[in-house]
């Protein structure tokens, strides 16, 4: 089976795991074996995802321990054979002004333009 997807772009606001796994994922990068055993149809394929938070980021490390990127990236992106994630997260957005914003689009498209010129494994 070949999928060719480069960039799932999801504008939700909340449980982007579900939106990934409703609308998309679910018979293309999940299986079940007979025995009810999961096996992962995306191994070997890398994710990279850009999200925005109006939180501090040592508030989301230090007292929160990140639930976001853990729930999104160990129970939906390596649960379906991701390997490796990566994870960026711009923000604060709250009181966020235009320079940092453009600043935050301009390093996206610097990342989104790297990741087009990649070799993709068919």
């Amino acid at each position: 089976m070949r999928i060719g997807i480069r960039a799932v772009a999801l504008p939700c606001r909340a449980r982007p795991q579900g939106r990934c796994e409703a609308c998309h994922w679910r018979s293309q990068a999940l299986r079940y074996s007979p025995r009810g055993i999961p096996q992962a149809l995306l191994k070997g394929r890398s994710a990279r995802v850009l999200m925005t938070a109006d939180s501090p980021g040592w508030y989301l490390r230090l007292l929160q321990g990140q639930p976001t990127r853990r729930q999104l990236v160990r129970s939906t992106l390596r649960y379906c054979g991701f390997r490796p994630v990566d994870f960026v997260r711009y923000g604060p957005v709250h009181g966020s002004d235009d320079d940092d914003r453009a600043r935050w689009l301009e390093d996206a498209a610097r990342r989104g333009a790297a990741d087009a010129r990649r070799r993709w494994a068919p």
